[in-house]
């Protein structure tokens, strides 16, 4: 019931063996729900560009991500309308 959250998938371990986008992919594929890509813009642009093709080519179904995006707002819910740290408290 709860979110699979990777660690950063930009680590040297991970991009030299696998490379940024498989590794994405294979989280993704492996249950993961929110995939973390903490380097570059650009890195973040790879891990985004190479999910969506494993949606489109049918290697990662549209209704997985569609369970993973449920599971997060159930867990996460909406955002405060205040981003102050401030704005909770009573």
């Amino acid at each position: 019931d709860g979110i699979v959250m990777t660690d950063d998938m930009t680590m040297k371990g991970i991009t030299d063996h696998y490379g940024l986008g498989e590794a994405v992919v294979m989280a993704v594929e492996a249950g993961a729900d929110l995939v973390l890509a903490c380097g570059k813009l650009e890195q973040a642009q790879e891990a985004y560009e190479h999910l969506l093709k494993a949606v489109i080519d049918g290697r990662i179904s549209q209704e997985r991500i569609l369970a993973s995006v449920k599971r997060i707002k159930k867990h996460f819910g909406k955002r405060p309308k205040s981003s102050s740290p401030t704005a909770h408290k009573k």
